[in-house]
């Protein structure tokens, strides 16, 4: 047998054990037999018919025990040639094995050598899409500074400060979304934050869907895994946000493709770290 294969069956079968006493059982026979012929004849050969007989009748106990161990060797043999021939067969669905995942590999890294700027592109996107300023609420009346610098000059004209908020700032505005979400304008804000949230959440599910395919051909974690999630986290510090504005209970939903990115993303990460699961 090629060095390196193992035998399916182990050294301890009920046919080793035969095959391993039965020499001791047949050695005890034979001096049994002799003993008994000696024992017959008290101590001689006896006369020949009497020795011929003897012969007759040892043969015929002999001959079925090496016939039966002959058989027993044959079968021994052929279990030998069998677990050489699972060997074989494992070690062909290894090797068929290796060769797959070797083809799986040179794919995935071609697929990711291909798709990697869209990826990080995508990621970029994602990220511009959070500082993307949605609304403009309008600062107090007092609250004025010059065009050119920190004298008015009469001749100049002064104008009221517009606070852009953006999904990255809604808890820093909070003083100012606040007032806004308890006015009749709330409707008209929460609208335009639902827009501002599906605008990111598209741009978020390009970069799930790119880092699924990767997860999915088992592209080196290093590669990708950090940045999702560093996405990842950034989509559920979102989410607090966005649930720290406390919207009231009758306004439409607004975070629920959100969610559903967010559950998708977490899922992805514990695949990705836990193949085996």
């Amino acid at each position: 047998m090629s060095e390196g294969k193992q035998l399916v069956e182990d050294e301890s079968t009920a046919l080793d054990k035969i095959i391993h006493y039965f020499p001791y059982f047949a050695i005890s026979i034979t001096i049994l037999m002799f003993a008994i012929y000696f024992i017959r004849f008290h101590g001689g050969l006896g006369d020949h018919n009497a020795f011929g007989t003897f012969g007759d009748f040892f043969g015929g106990i002999l001959n079925p025990m090496l016939t039966f161990f002959t058989i027993l060797l044959l079968l021994r043999q052929l279990r030998y040639q069998r677990s050489e021939l699972y060997a074989t067969v494992r070690e062909l669905q290894n090797t068929a094995k290796i060769h797959k995942e070797t083809i799986n590999h040179n794919r995935a890294v071609d697929i990711y050598e291909k798709t990697s700027n869209t990826f990080e592109m995508s990621l970029a996107h994602f990220f511009e899409s959070l500082d993307y300023n949605f609304v403009k609420i309008p600062a107090s009346g007092d609250d004025v500074v010059p065009l050119g610098g920190l004298q008015i000059p009469k001749d100049r004209i002064i104008r009221k400060i517009n606070n852009k908020v953006s999904l990255n700032t809604l808890l820093p505005q909070w003083a100012l979304v606040k007032p806004v979400l308890d006015s009749d304008k709330a409707e008209n804000f929460i609208n335009h934050l639902r827009a501002a949230l599906n605008r990111t959440v598209r741009h978020g599910n390009k970069v799930y869907t790119l880092a699924n395919t990767y997860q999915q051909l088992e592209v080196n974690n290093l590669l990708y895994l950090e940045k999702f999630k560093r996405f990842n986290d950034k989509l559920i510090s979102l989410q607090t946000h966005i649930k720290a504005l406390k919207l009231k209970k009758d306004a439409a939903p607004v975070t629920e493709e959100l969610d559903i990115l967010i559950g998708d993303s977490r899922s992805l990460i514990v695949r990705a770290e836990n193949p085996q699961t």
